[in-house]
C-alpha cells in the first residue's frame, strides 16, 4: 500500500540502547513507575484515554490495558 501511493516512511529509534536497563529495573521492583503513570484505561475505552492524554496539564503517561490478549 506504501509503495501504490507513493507514500515516505520515516521511523525513529527511541530508548535504543537502555530499554533493556529500564526492564530490568522495573521488574526488579527498584523503579516505581507510579510517578509517571497517571490513568490507566481499558482498551474499549482508547477514545477516552486519548482525551485525557491531550490534556498534559492533568495528565503524564496514558496507558491502555489489553486485558486478556493473546
Amino acid at each position: 500500500m506504501a509503495i501504490a501511493r507513493e507514500l515516505e516512511l520515516v521511523g525513529s529509534f527511541r530508548f535504543n540502547s537502555e530499554i533493556d536497563e529500564v526492564i530490568a529495573a522495573l521488574s526488579a521492583g527498584e523503579l516505581d513507575p507510579s510517578a509517571v503513570v497517571t490513568h490507566v484505561f481499558d482498551a474499549d475505552q482508547a477514545i477516552e484515554a486519548f482525551g485525557v492524554a491531550r490534556d498534559a496539564s492533568t495528565s503524564g503517561k496514558v496507558l491502555l490495558a489489553f486485558r486478556g490478549a493473546r
